[in-house]
Parts: structure tokens; sequence; C-alpha cells
């Protein structure tokens, strides 16, 4: 088959481009859809749970462009049962790769079906929290350009995510430099038979101290001088709303700096499709830039 010149030039920028990105996209791209080269889904080996999982990567346009310049990264936890990729594929594609432009930052997203992003006390399968840790942030800043130090890093989620974004930076303030949550389940308690939570914490009723130890608003004692950038936000018709509410009480009693915020909407991804661009707004006053 035979190429024009012009044709010939984009598909060598394009194949140049994946391999700079150390990614290939999930779906094929096309000559017409730049975008795409930017957008792609690597797999993490879990030593901790001898698996694989996959991660959804996404690179501002300015990446192939500058060789030698070093990004902030923000990571993305998805909700229940979501896989990560659907936030950047199917959600939220078209925003946050434009946000992803404007302030110059990667974007990963990571998710399991019902694990909460605990190491569970219960299951040993289950060790989310030290692979977040331990081995997908190594990973990206040893495959990526990345400003691989707290100063370039942020972490936010939805629902489970938003839980396991706050869990995470709260147990390691290290790490973060700033974090949000949207719909968060910040506080697990009042729903002991939902959502299997128990398969992660075991039975409520059994064994109460996994529950009042893994919660989210009873991990806040490291923050009041850890001055990290928090951000959080909640549907005013959403399930999570009293326990985000009393977060932020706990937070304003305990005098640890903090924005939080209502809006109409529930816990739909209508809600979070307003509210991440602000996550990410937010964030990119505290990060660090490569520039």
């Amino acid at each position: 088959m035979n190429y024009s010149p012009r044709m010939t030039s984009i598909v060598k920028h394009l194949l140049l481009s994946a391999l700079l990105f150390g990614i290939f996209p999930l779906t094929a791209v096309r000559a017409d859809d730049t975008a795409l080269a930017r957008l792609g889904v690597v797999k993490v080996h879990s030593t901790c749970m001898n698996k694989d999982i996959e991660a959804a990567i996404m690179l501002p346009s300015s990446y192939a462009d500058s060789p030698g310049r070093r990004y902030p990264v923000i990571y993305f936890l998805d909700g229940h049962g979501g896989d990560g990729k659907r936030l950047f594929y199917d959600f939220y594609k078209d925003d946050l790769l434009k946000q992803s432009d404007k302030f110059d930052v990667i974007m990963v997203a990571v998710g399991s079906l019902n694990t909460w992003y605990f190491d569970s006390p219960v299951n040993p399968e289950v060790k989310w929290q030290s692979f977040l840790i331990k081995e997908l942030i190594p990973f990206v800043d040893a495959s990526y350009r990345t400003i691989a130090k707290r100063e370039g890093r942020a972490i936010t989620g939805m629902s489970m995510g938003g839980h396991g974004a706050f869990y995470t930076a709260f147990r390691h303030p290290e790490m973060f430099i700033a974090a949000g949550s949207t719909s968060g389940g910040v506080d697990l308690r009042p729903w002991p038979d939902n959502w299997d939570i128990a398969a992660v914490l075991g039975k409520k009723t059994e064994h109460e101290k996994n529950w009042d130890d893994n919660v989210v608003v009873n991990n806040l004692n490291a923050l009041p001088k850890a001055k990290m950038a928090i951000y959080f936000d909640c549907g005013t018709a959403d399930f999570f709303l009293d326990v985000n509410r009393a977060l932020d009480k706990k937070m304003t009693d305990m005098k640890i700096v903090h924005t939080y915020e209502e809006f109409p909407g529930g816990h739909t991804q209508d809600f979070w499709a307003r509210s991440f661009p602000k996550h990410v707004e937010f964030f990119s006053k505290h990060l660090a830039t490569g520039k």
C-alpha cells in the first residue's frame, strides 16, 4: 500500500508519540484523531496481590514535544465496581483532556470491584492500599516524566474512590500535596450491610474495631501538621451527604484547613462531571510544575 508523504509523516509521528508515552492506546489511533495518542491503558503488575491491574493514563499534549520536562500527576480512584478506564474513555474524556492540557498534568485512573482501597484485615487477597503506594505510584514515576515527589502528586475519586483517595492521602501525607473526594463514603459505619463492605472489613458486629480504624473520619490525626491542600464536595441529594458534613465539622474542630462545598445533585455521573473539573483546578494551585 502506498502512502502520501503527509500520511507517512502523520503515522511516524503517532508511532513516535506512542513510544515516547510508553503506552499504546486502547483503541486504534486514527490519523485524524491525535487526542487518542495521549490516552492509553497499561498493565501494572501487583506483586502483593499476584495479578496485573490495568490503569488508564492521560498525558497532556505538550508531553511529546517537551522531552526534558517533568509533569505533576493526579490520581483518580473509581467508584464501586468501576475499572478506572471508564473515567477517561467513557465518562469524562473530553473535559479531562482539556484540563490535562490547561494545567499540564498527567492523569492516572484505576478502579476495583469492592475493595474500598483497603489492605483488608480479613481478606489477604485485597491489598489495594499497598498496591497504590508501593506499586502503582512507583510504576508511574518510573515510566513517565513525573515530578516524583510529594509536591507533584494529588489524588481524588468519587464514591468508593472518594473514600479511597482520602484514606490513602491521610494515611500517607508524605506522598501527596493535595487530596480530594466527591460524594465520598467517608464514614461507612452507618451502612454495615450495604455494598458488601463486610467482605473487606468483616461483619461490623464481629469486627467493630476494623470499621472504626479504617473509616476516613477516624484517620485525620496526621493532617494538622501535614499542610495538605484538601477539597471535597457532595450533592445535597446524596445519601453520603450527612457523613461528609460530619467530616467537614470534625476537620473544622481539629483546625484542619480544607475546602468543603455542596451543590444540588445526587450520587450520579452528572454530579461528578461537574465536580471533577473543580478538583483539577483546585489541585493546579498547589501542584508543582515542570516549567
